[in-house]
C-alpha cells in the first residue's frame, strides 16, 4: 500500500470514527426517548398551589413573605429567591421532605415560586388505564440531586419513589419525571441532542466529517483495488525461474 492510499486510509478513519460514534450516541438518545416520551404524557399544573383533582386535595405552602430581606437575586434572570422548606399536604396528610428548596418569594405561582423544585402534574400513561397526579421534587444532597416522586392514583395507596441522579436511568422512565424539575437540558444516556443546532454542530460535524471520511475512504480502496488489477500477485515475472534459488 502506497502513502498515499495511506494518507487517505488514516484521514478517513480520524474523520470517521469520532463521526460514526456521535451519531450512535444521538440514535440511541432519539430511539430511546421516543418510545419513553411517546408512551408518558403530562399536563403541568404552573398556575395554582392548592389543586384538586378527582377527590384528592393537593396544597403546597411555605414561610417565605414577598418582602422577605434574605432573598438574594439570582442571576441571570434577576428573580430573589431564598432556602426554605415547602409543606406538601395531599389529602389532609403532611408528606414534606426535610430538604430546602429554592423559593422565589415574589410569586404565588407553582411555576414560578418552585421552577425546577417541584413540579405537579396530571400523568397519563398508554400502559395503564386512568391517570395519576404527579407531585415531583428536586432536592440536593451531600452535592448530588436526588428526586422524589409522589404519585396519587384515581382509586389506591399513594405511592412514593425517591431517587438520586446517577440512578435516573435504571430504570429509563425516570428520565421523563427528571426533566420536568431539572434546571438545565439534560440528555438520557448523553447530552448530544442537548446543543444548540448551528452549521458547525450537528451539520459540519458529525453529518459532514462522516460524509467526507466515507467518501475518502471510497477513494482509497478504489486506488487500492487498481493497484492489485494493474500489480497482480503471482504472475510469471514474480515466479522464480528453473535451477534458480
Amino acid at each position: 500500500m502506497g502513502k498515499e492510499m495511506k494518507a487517505l486510509f488514516t484521514i478517513s478513519l480520524v474523520l470517521l470514527l469520532p463521526s460514526l460514534y456521535t451519531i450512535a450516541l444521538m440514535a440511541r438518545e432519539w430511539s430511546v426517548g421516543e418510545r419513553v416520551y411517546s408512551r408518558l404524557h403530562v399536563e403541568g399544573e404552573y398556575l395554582n398551589l392548592s389543586p384538586r383533582w378527582k377527590g384528592h386535595s393537593i396544597r403546597l405552602t411555605d414561610e417565605a413573605l414577598p418582602s422577605d430581606p434574605s432573598a438574594k437575586i439570582m442571576l441571570p434572570w434577576g428573580h430573589k429567591e431564598r432556602p426554605g422548606r415547602v409543606k406538601i399536604e395531599i389529602d389532609g396528610k403532611d408528606f414534606s421532605w426535610p430538604h430546602d428548596v429554592a423559593i422565589r418569594p415574589g410569586s404565588n405561582r407553582i411555576l414560578g415560586r418552585y421552577h425546577h423544585w417541584i413540579f405537579l402534574g396530571r400523568l397519563q400513561d398508554k400502559e395503564k388505564s386512568g391517570e395519576e397526579f404527579l407531585v415531583v421534587q428536586r432536592f440536593i444532597e451531600q452535592g448530588e440531586d436526588w428526586y422524589r416522586i409522589i404519585r396519587i392514583p384515581e382509586v389506591g395507596t399513594i405511592s412514593e419513589e425517591v431517587f438520586s441522579h446517577s440512578s435516573r436511568t435504571v430504570p429509563v422512565e425516570r428520565m421523563f419525571f427528571v426533566r420536568l424539575v431539572y434546571p438545565n437540558g439534560i440528555g438520557i444516556y448523553s447530552d448530544v441532542l442537548q446543543v444548540w443546532p448551528s452549521i458547525i454542530y450537528p451539520i459540519a460535524y458529525p453529518a459532514g466529517t462522516v460524509l467526507v471520511g466515507a467518501l475518502l475512504l471510497c477513494i482509497a480502496l478504489w486506488k487500492h483495488r487498481r493497484k492489485k488489477k494493474a500489480h497482480p500477485v503471482g504472475t510469471d515475472n514474480d515466479r522464480a525461474a528453473p535451477g534458480r534459488v
